[in-house]
C-alpha cells in the first residue's frame, strides 16, 4: 500500500500540476550549416559555430529579406544511431507552414529556454514580431536545453534540415545536427 501511495504522489501528481520529470537523455548541439538554392537564401545560419565542451552555439543568423507569412517553411528531421552516415528519415516532420506562425508555434515552444530573446539573442524566437524583419541577429552561448522536447527520442546523431518557399520557389535550406545520449544522474 505504501509503495502504492508513493508511486501516485510521486509520479502522477506531479503531471497533473505540469510539472515533467527530468529527460532520460541530453542533447547537444554539433554543426550548422546553410544551402542556397539559385543563390538565394532566405535564412543564412553558416556563420553560426559550436564552441567548447558545453557546445555552446555562437554566432549570426542572416536574414536576407523581411520573412512575413507568404513564406512558408518546413521540416524534415533524421536519425544517425551509429554515427556512420547512414541517415534514415523520421517521422517527426513539419508540412509547409507560413513562417511567422511557425516561430510562434513551434520554434517558441522548442528553443525556450535556451534562447531567450533579449538574454542570449535578439532574434524574435518567441514570436513577437510579423514579419521578421532582414537583418543580422547574434546567438550568445547557446546551450540546448531540451525540457520542452518530447519525452521519447532516438538515441545517436540527428539532423534537422529546414527548407524555405516563396510562391512554390525554393528559397534555400539549413541544417542543425546535434547529438541525443543518454543522460547519467
Amino acid at each position: 500500500m505504501l509503495a502504492a501511495n508513493l508511486l501516485i504522489f510521486g509520479l502522477f501528481i506531479p503531471i497533473l500540476w505540469g510539472l515533467r520529470l527530468p529527460k532520460t537523455y541530453e542533447a547537444i548541439a554539433l554543426h550548422c550549416s546553410s544551402t542556397p538554392e539559385d543563390n538565394r537564401i532566405a535564412i543564412d545560419i553558416s556563420k553560426l559555430r559550436v564552441l567548447g565542451h558545453e557546445h555552446a552555439v555562437n554566432g549570426t543568423i542572416v536574414v536576407s529579406e523581411d520573412l512575413d507569412d507568404s513564406y512558408k517553411g518546413y521540416l524534415e528531421s533524421f536519425v544517425d544511431s551509429s554515427g556512420s552516415g547512414d541517415w534514415k528519415q523520421l517521422p517527426i516532420k513539419i508540412w509547409p507552414i507560413p513562417v511567422c506562425k511557425g516561430v510562434k508555434e513551434y520554434l517558441k515552444k522548442l528553443t525556450y529556454p535556451s534562447l531567450i530573446p533579449g538574454n542570449n539573442t535578439d532574434f524574435p524566437f518567441d514570436g513577437s514580431q510579423c514579419p521578421i524583419r532582414k537583418g543580422t541577429y547574434y546567438i550568445k552561448n547557446m546551450v540546448i536545453d531540451p525540457t520542452n522536447f518530447t519525452d521519447i527520442m532516438p538515441r545517436g546523431f540527428l539532423k534537422a534540415v529546414f527548407h524555405f518557399v516563396k510562391d512554390n520557389q525554393k528559397m534555400g535550406s539549413f541544417e542543425l545536427y546535434g547529438q541525443v545520449k543518454d543522460r547519467v544522474f
